[in-house]
């Protein structure tokens, strides 16, 4: 059995570290202020399951976003197995930090041939495009966000992620174009393949019109369905925000999502779940208890649809 590096033996310590220092802050904290947690008997359960069918759709809409960039690296496989593919990395990442990140790349690359460069590729085009446009979607719907957080200050965070993606776009076309990779000599031969494959693999994916607008709609859908479950997961502890206020929380969560500082980021989106609750005038415990059940749903809707794709795959191998 491979052992991990002593780096990543390091790296893993420390974000269980973290976890453990800030479940204990959330404990010390409902400690001292017992009137913060919400009464159990006011949960509102009747909301949950439609919490974890959204959760489903939110996912498949994902994974067929995520089906546009690979089908295009990618000829060979059917959309069904792209999507069991990522649905199932996405469950391991739960678990496993990267853990589902580094099966899917083995799985297309054993069972499709599609090299780690290209994955890789592919999978920066993925964050690429959601950053951008939930960048951009969020922008928009902070103007509507009716809260006391510094909307000035959240509007030039967004605008700034959306502009430094679109500059990022650019110089790599431009990189491309002057066929500067080419014709450095510095990089060894194998490093230097690699990166001309990289970046003329992204610089393909992000010219290419119709897949940049399929991906942004199947994102969009993403998105917005994940504001409506943030939405009912309020509603479920008696705490009502609007849309677009819903709306700014999930790309916030949504954005934390891409770097992984805890073990499957756990704390890190009920604190932004908990703290934008409070800049709606909402009890922290109670925006602290939506952003639990926002996990939860997810746990609950991935391990069941991989736990479906896996037992649907050994049953029909050949599908």
């Amino acid at each position: 059995m491979p052992r991990l590096p002593d780096a990543s033996k390091k790296h893993l310590a420390l974000r269980l570290l973290l976890l453990v220092a800030m479940l204990v802050g959330f404990g010390l904290y409902f400690y001292r202020h017992p009137e913060k947690i919400p009464d159990p008997s006011a949960i509102e359960w009747h909301y949950f399951s439609w919490i974890i069918l959204l959760s489903a759709f939110a996912n498949l809409a994902a994974a067929f976003a995520y089906h546009c960039i690979i089908w295009q690296t990618q000829e060979e496989l059917t959309r069904f197995e792209i999507v069991r593919i990522f649905i199932i990395s996405r469950s391991m990442n739960l678990i496993s930090p990267q853990g589902g990140t580094l099966y899917a790349a083995m799985t297309l690359k054993n069972g499709a041939g599609l090299s780690y460069t290209k994955y890789s590729a592919g999978s920066t085009a993925c964050l690429w495009l959601d950053l951008t446009l939930a960048s951009a979607t969020a922008s928009i719907a902070l103007l509507f966000t009716q809260a006391s957080v510094q909307r000035s200050s959240l509007l030039t965070i967004f605008i700034g992620c959306c502009g430094c993606s679109l500059i990022g776009v650019s110089v790599l076309r431009r990189l491309q174009r002057s066929q500067y990779l080419e014709r450095a000599t510095r990089i060894p031969d194998r490093i230097h393949t690699k990166l001309l494959e990289f970046t003329s693999t992204v610089n393909q994916l992000l010219s290419h019109r119709r897949l940049c607008f399929e991906f942004g709609a199947w994102s969009l859908v993403n998105t917005s369905i994940h504001a409506l479950r943030l939405w009912l997961c309020f509603a479920m502890v008696e705490q009502w925000i609007s849309l677009p206020n819903a709306f700014t929380t999930t790309i916030l969560v949504k954005a934390s999502n891409t770097v992984a500082i805890t073990p499957g980021n756990l704390g890190i989106a009920e604190s932004i779940v908990g703290f934008m609750g409070t800049k709606f005038g909402l009890s922290v415990g109670a925006a602290v208890l939506a952003g639990v059940v926002y996990r939860f749903s997810t746990y609950i809707a991935l391990l069941g649809m991989s736990s479906m794709l896996i037992v649907w795959k050994s049953i029909r191998p050949n599908k």
